[in-house]
């Protein structure tokens, strides 16, 4: 029969004269015409069948319901059977927004057949503490005559959105954002109530999701720990903190070594983000260990978010200070004799590396517990043959309150110019460290 009772098709019998159907107790149909029959051949607990048949009345396929051989009970029993809803829902794709953003809509599309009666369509919101949707829109078909309307969960959207329920010729609702707010952001789908050959059902949609951007920030800190100056070999870390927008993004790392123009970058180091409540971004803290070395005194530590990888953003430690050994000592200017009749005085400079800076004292030799002069320089104003001999420079510091010294030793000779002429002994240039 159609929909107004006039009777279209009888099934009775097969081509072959054959009965089709035997006690049939209930039938139903799909939406591409097949017609389902649960049919009884003796009763429904001991033998019922299932028989579909296409629209000219050929059988297509039967399921039996019988008794399993060697157990209990029935592999299936048949007495009644329903239709199927070929309802479907749909929402559209997810969506990215920023905070005040009005091209924002959420449209709810379904399709009905003929036996589907649509009574009420939710749209539904994901709590994100409890991960439950809960129901902030009401829309009705156009039977209802009513119009949508906000439901007691959806109260914080009063004002800033308006609501569009589906028509005679468009089965779509819609709720148009006029401006997006960090509340947004969460999950949403489409729950639809509808009545199907007399039973109530709902249909849901899968999720969709609107994600609200917010731009990150220059980094609030960065901070070294333990503070304070560092020693050749020690470990050190830094903290970085700050705003990472939203979605939550990711804090780099680079040192920038003194006199090198590209800096070491750390990108694998994991910044942990921690929603802000009533915010529409992330709070990010990140911790970065490094050994440091003599070759990193004078560098800087930075942090940026990776969005924003320009000079301006970044976040520096001031330079650091790494204590190193005192090393390398020399002694200028490297003659091999000074001749008596041209030499008014003597200038020895003292140089050598470490930091911090070091001290220095002046030695002749043996005399080791007789400072000559203190200081990088040390000037012999008396030329004779007197001064002869070696000379010493030691270079010495504190580090963490132990002394460190290296030195330097110089042979002066004073001489004739007949004697050199023929070459005087050379200059001695060997030392060693020494610590106290």
């Amino acid at each position: 029969m159609d929909k107004d009772g006039i009777k279209k098709t009888v099934y009775e019998h097969t081509k072959n004269k054959q009965r089709l159907l035997t006690y049939p107790q209930s039938i139903t149909g799909t939406a591409n015409g097949t017609v389902v029959v649960a049919d009884l051949t003796h009763d429904c607990a001991n033998s019922s069948r299932i028989s579909a048949l296409d629209k000219d009345g050929n059988i297509l396929n039967k399921y039996k319901g019988k008794h399993k051989p060697q157990t209990q009970g029935v592999i299936f029993a048949t007495c009644s059977i329903v239709g199927v809803s070929s309802l479907q829902v749909n929402m559209n794709s997810h969506i990215t927004a920023a905070v005040g953003d009005s091209d924002v809509e959420l449209r709810c599309k379904f399709t009905t057949e003929n036996d589907d009666f649509v009574n009420l369509i939710y749209l539904t919101a994901r709590n994100k503490t409890t991960e439950n949707f809960y129901r902030i829109v009401n829309f009705y078909p156009p039977h209802r005559n009513k119009a949508a309307q906000l439901s007691t969960g959806g109260e914080y959207l009063s004002g800033r959105v308006s609501l569009t329920n589906p028509s005679d010729s468009l089965s779509v609702t819609i709720m148009s954002y006029q401006s997006v707010q960090c509340k947004d952001d969460t999950d949403y789908r489409c729950d639809i109530l509808y009545d199907n050959n007399g039973q109530l059902n709902t249909m849901q949609s899968d999720p969709t999701t609107i994600t609200i951007t917010s731009p990150s920030s220059r980094p609030d800190s960065v901070t070294m720990f333990p503070p304070g100056g560092k020693v050749h070999g020690d470990y050190a870390s830094f903290i970085c903190q700050g705003n990472v927008g939203s979605p939550a993004g990711k804090f780099i790392w680079r040192k920038h070594s003194a006199g090198l123009h590209d800096p070491v970058v750390y990108s694998h180091i994991v910044t942990v983000s921690t929603e802000i409540p009533n915010k529409c971004n992330f709070h990010g803290t990140s911790n970065l260990t490094i050994q440091l070395t003599e070759d990193d005194n004078g560098a800087t530590i930075s942090c940026v978010e990776q969005s924003y990888q320009v000079e301006n953003m970044m976040r520096k430690t001031s330079p650091l200070k790494i204590h190193y050994k005192v090393r390398n000592v020399e002694i200028n200017p490297d003659v091999e004799a000074y001749i008596a009749e041209t030499t008014n005085q003597i200038n020895l400079t003292c140089e050598a590396e470490g930091n911090p800076s070091p001290f220095y004292n002046w030695y002749k030799e043996p005399d080791l517990e007789t400072v000559l002069s203190s200081g990088d320089t040390f000037i012999i104003k008396e030329i004779s043959t007197k001064i002869n001999g070696i000379y010493r420079c030691k270079a010495y510091h504190y580090i963490n309150g132990v002394m460190y010294s290296d030195y330097q030793m110089v042979n002066i000779t004073i001489g004739h110019s007949e004697k050199a002429a023929n070459g005087l002994p050379k200059n001695i240039k060997s030392g060693s460290t020494g610590q106290a």
